[in-house]
């Protein structure tokens, strides 16, 4: 029997769709079309999550993408709050990504939650929930969760709105040897000494979370003309001891943190910054500095 595949990031993100947003079809009638929009999705009352998609018509061999359909099926058929009073109930499932880019020289990058695949709940003529063979299966819940391993880089205490935190800060596997940089905070003071028992710089671990988000700015004005500035981010609400030799974990050949692999994800960030860098500066024509204080490793 094969043995069961380990997933080093994953996120489920389940819930009424509230939406579906900046929905584009780029470079068609060309070997780079791709799709790409954005579920807003209602993961607990007065709750949501934006998942990303973006997924290319062909692989990189010039072969048919297989998954291209079923997402494009999604972006032409979903049903949302915000167009049809009720949206589709969907189960995705997702990884942990980052979104880095500058603008007018300044280096913007922040998480995002990068969607695969996207199943929708279908119902018999009873109302029931079914799967694809036609049998009644428990309903979707809506609900979040991310986990991922994490080589940790750097632990500092902060404060915020909400009170002091700890930040961490770690390099996450995307897949192969793409790897990208990750935040996370804990606000709990008691999974703060957990956290704080067990890990240090270095070392590798499962952790597990959800998205939080907290009002940083309001507009003046009262009632309905408020308008609200939230900032959303990844707290830990969990995570396994760190990885010690012996563990069985270290004879996968889809490792990803051997020092070979990190050292190959760490040139590969690099190369995405100054590709990124370059190209606000052509679009701007600003040249930045940027201090070591500004690279992770």
């Amino acid at each position: 029997m094969a043995e069961k595949r380990i997933n080093y990031n994953q996120v489920f993100v389940s819930g009424e769709v509230l939406d579906i947003l900046n929905i584009a079809r780029m470079n068609q009638g060309t070997g780079q079309e791709a799709i790409r929009f954005t579920l807003k999705v209602e993961t607990a009352p007065n709750e949501s999550v934006n998942v990303d998609y973006f997924t290319s018509m062909f692989k990189s061999d010039g072969s048919p993408n297989q998954m291209f359909l079923g997402i494009e099926t999604i972006a032409n058929e979903i049903k949302t709050r915000a167009e049809d009073g009720k949206g589709d109930i969907v189960r995705c499932v997702c990884s942990l990504d980052n979104n880095l880019y500058y603008k007018d020289g300044e280096k913007k990058e922040r998480f995002q939650i990068s969607g695969t695949f996207c199943n929708r709940e279908k119902y018999d003529d009873k109302g029931n929930p079914i799967d694809d063979k036609g049998e009644v299966v428990k309903s979707i819940k809506a609900s979040q969760v991310w986990r991922v391993y994490t080589l940790i880089e750097n632990i500092e205490e902060k404060e915020d709105d909400l009170g002091k935190y700890l930040e961490i800060k770690g390099l996450i596997n995307k897949y192969g040897k793409q790897g990208c940089n990750m935040t996370f905070r804990i606000h709990n003071e008691d999974m703060i000494e957990g956290f704080k028992s067990l890990y240090k710089i270095g070392d590798v671990g499962l952790l597990e979370g959800t998205v939080k988000s907290m009002v940083v700015s309001k507009s003046a004005g009262f009632g309905s003309r408020i308008k609200k500035s939230a900032f959303t981010f990844l707290e830990i609400e969990g995570g396994d001891e760190p990885l010690k030799d012996g563990d069985k974990i270290f004879s996968d050949k889809n490792y990803p943190f051997t020092d070979k692999n990190i050292e190959a994800m760490r040139e590969k960030i690099k190369e995405k910054d100054e590709k990124e860098k370059q190209r606000d500066i052509d679009k701007n024509g600003k040249t930045i500095e940027i201090s070591d204080d500004d690279v992770p490793f």
